[in-house]
């Protein structure tokens, strides 16, 4: 990591260690399985969960993967996680997401599916800590954000999988998606004072762009003027205050094994056990 990289998490791991005195509930014990290896074909399928219960499947290294932990911290709901190796997918899979995708979420029984549904199931499903506001309109407008400030993953990846004469096309795309999610920042969070649903959701996203940067070929793929206070300062100070909050260190991974998973996926490589531990369960 850069210098800079490593003082923010060394202030981020400072800030949670004195906001949780008193908050003893986000913490990486809210989740078992957390760090464990990717389940892949021929693996058993999971125990049956126990009523009441939460399940997450999802790839340790995954945005969508991310956006749920993140959710699950902020509402203090305890939760197993299983890895799934998206190369070579297990049998059962298909049992728990037709499309054999991750994210999904099981919980008493039932199996909700995609990234945006799953933390609405939850704020509904737990009222009384729900992310999303209680005003309709509020709520209507959360939404809208989200879905106007999300679509910048799509061409990110093109990018960081195109060839070297498609670049150039591909970094004009991205660069006005993001141009567009720094008009819509108009305060400290897309939720206004505090962040809510919309931050949850795009942070993961905006964190693969960021992490990137520290890429040997980030300068290659002309990354490095895709982030930065001088052409986005609402989104670099943004992602600074989402990187302080407990609920995000909790849930997002190591930005070093981060790092070096985009290195293999960008090649269509990817390693999903980076930095993993056998499960103990």
């Amino acid at each position: 990591m850069t210098t800079i990289a490593i003082l923010w998490f060394y202030i981020g791991m400072q800030f949670v260690m004195q906001s949780t005195k008193g908050d003893k509930t986000i913490t990486d014990k809210l989740f078992i399985g957390l760090e464990t290896k990717a389940l892949k074909k021929g693996d058993a399928r999971p125990r049956p969960l126990q009523p009441g219960q939460f399940r997450v499947y999802g790839m340790r290294f995954c945005p969508y993967t991310e956006r749920i932990l993140i959710y699950l911290a902020k509402k203090r709901i305890k939760a197993e996680v299983v890895h799934i190796n998206l190369k070579e997918k297990p049998e059962w899979l298909e049992e728990i997401h037709p499309d054999k995708k991750v994210p999904a979420l099981e919980h008493n029984g039932k199996v909700v599916v995609e990234s945006a549904t799953i933390p609405q199931y939850l704020d509904e499903l737990h009222p009384a800590t729900s992310i999303l506001p209680k005003d309709p309109y509020e709520r209507a407008v959360q939404r809208i954000l989200f879905e106007q400030a999300h679509t910048f993953m799509g061409p990110l990846i093109a990018l960081l999988r195109s060839e070297p004469e498609q670049r150039d096309e591909q970094h004009e795309i991205l660069e006005k998606d993001l141009l567009h999610v720094e008009s819509l920042l108009k305060d400290r969070f897309f939720g206004g004072d505090h962040a809510s649903f919309a931050d949850y959701l795009i942070f993961p996203i905006y964190e693969r762009l960021v992490v990137f940067t520290d890429h040997p070929k980030a300068v290659e793929y002309n990354i490095t003027n895709l982030v930065g206070t001088e052409r986005f300062p609402h989104l670099t100070q943004w992602y600074k205050r989402m990187s302080l909050l407990p609920e995000v260190i909790v849930a997002r991974p190591k930005q070093v094994e981060l790092l070096r998973f985009l290195d293999g996926f960008i090649v269509g490589q990817p390693n999903y056990d980076i930095g993993a531990k056998e499960d103990k369960r």
